[in-house]
């Protein structure tokens, strides 16, 4: 990997242990509180920071020039993986995606490959966007974005994002309470 991408991709999250089956389920770090999404083949967890309460600026949309976010307030999980299992990013990507499908979560936006996700690092000449809550979509060519919403009523809202590249994924769940 080239230093200057090593060095952004690695700036991308402050740093973030892998768990189960492909199917989310509560942390057990957590207790009875928490949703989690575990890791899939090929994703070994280097980094996680647990449960804590933050403000969270989701990505929900990029046209040139333009990015649309919103922002929540609640439990903040982070997860950084180092991906070994040399499989494409749309492959990865859908392999976390499906199980959340099956639980009830809705795709609010994705995206594939940078003149999709838009580039930050574009930002100073007005074409792309800074970095949202560290995650810099456009860094790679073959890069990888998706963020899902699970509401049930009289729980909590659950916002899933995950950002990848061939080598490095970021799993971020905000659970937000009614």
């Amino acid at each position: 990997m080239r230093p200057a991408l090593a060095f952004v991709l690695a700036s991308m999250l402050a740093p973030l242990p892998a768990t189960g089956p492909a199917a989310a389920q509560p942390a057990p770090e957590q207790g009875n509180a928490g949703f989690t999404v575990p890791p899939v083949a090929g994703a070994e967890r280097v980094d996680h920071q647990v449960g804590q309460r933050s403000t969270y600026r989701r990505i929900t949309g990029f046209k040139p020039k333009l990015i649309s976010f919103e922002d929540h307030t609640g439990t903040l999980t982070r997860t950084r993986y180092k991906l070994t299992g040399g499989e494409p990013t749309s492959a990865v990507m859908t392999a976390w995606r499906e199980p959340l499908l099956r639980q009830g979560f809705e795709i609010e936006w994705q995206c594939s490959r940078k003149a999709a996700c838009g580039n930050s690092s574009y930002h100073q000449l007005g074409a792309g966007y800074p970095p949202v809550n560290g995650i810099n979509l456009g860094i790679a060519g073959d890069v990888e974005y998706m963020t899902a919403k699970r509401s049930i009523e009289g729980q909590p809202t659950v916002y899933v994002v995950i950002a990848l590249s061939r080598s490095v994924a970021y799993v971020d769940v905000i659970e937000v309470t009614p």
